[in-house]
């Protein structure tokens, strides 16, 4: 079974963006702590990486606020020595800071060029289906099922449908096989005119999103 990373597809679609060769990645404390963007960027000898932790970006996010005048704030503070470096390509190395690439977009200015993990991941992922001949047919259903933890389900669908725009149909409450508390729900596309019949007993996916 192939096993599609988030660092990687990121890192090669920087490299190949950057005009100047002068590139910043941003990321949790922990990411860029890490340096493990920094280490995979940093093969290529002529090119000049800036990192940046930007913790409170995951707080905001997670909290639901997305364009507040806090949050540009915080990205002005944050994103400051990437501007002052000239960097012409930003690297989004979380996959919460995509719902603030409005703030960081403005931020940063148009002529930076942003690169989210999250979606150059999902391009590696299409690639390995259309590689193997496992997309689905023509006449599949879309159906989105998600699992997070947390001790809230309410909070999870308020986020949901805050940040994704999407109407849950189904939840559940409870502990996961190793008895940590979880909020599960799944949902389905609103134009779908068949997802009431689907609603009821529909079988969970992996976890696709976890906190």
């Amino acid at each position: 079974m192939p096993v599609v990373e988030v660092i990687g597809p990121a890192v090669r679609t920087a490299i190949s963006t950057t005009r100047n060769r002068r590139i910043g990645v941003i990321g949790t404390a922990g990411t860029i702590g890490s340096g493990v963007y920094q280490d995979m960027l940093g093969v290529n000898e002529d090119l000049a990486v800036f990192a940046q932790a930007c913790p409170r970006f995951v707080e905001f996010v997670e909290a639901g606020v997305t364009d507040s005048a806090e949050v540009l704030a915080v990205a002005e503070e944050y994103l400051a020595p990437l501007r002052h470096a000239g960097v012409d390509t930003l690297v989004l190395g979380c996959t919460h800071y995509p719902f603030l690439e409005g703030a960081i977009s403005y931020v940063m200015g148009a002529e930076v060029s942003l690169v989210s993990s999250d979606t150059e991941t999902a391009k590696d992922v299409y690639r390995q289906l259309v590689s193997r001949d496992l997309l689905a047919g023509p006449d599949a259903v879309t159906r989105h099922d998600y699992e997070a933890t947390g001790d809230s389900a309410q909070e999870f669908l308020r986020l949901a449908h805050r940040l994704m725009g999407r109407e849950v149909r189904k939840r559940e409450a409870g502990a996961d096989r190793r008895h940590r508390p979880a909020a599960v729900a799944a949902s389905t596309p609103r134009e779908d005119p068949h997802d009431r019949q689907r609603s009821r007993g529909w079988p969970r996916c992996g976890p696709a999103c976890a906190r």
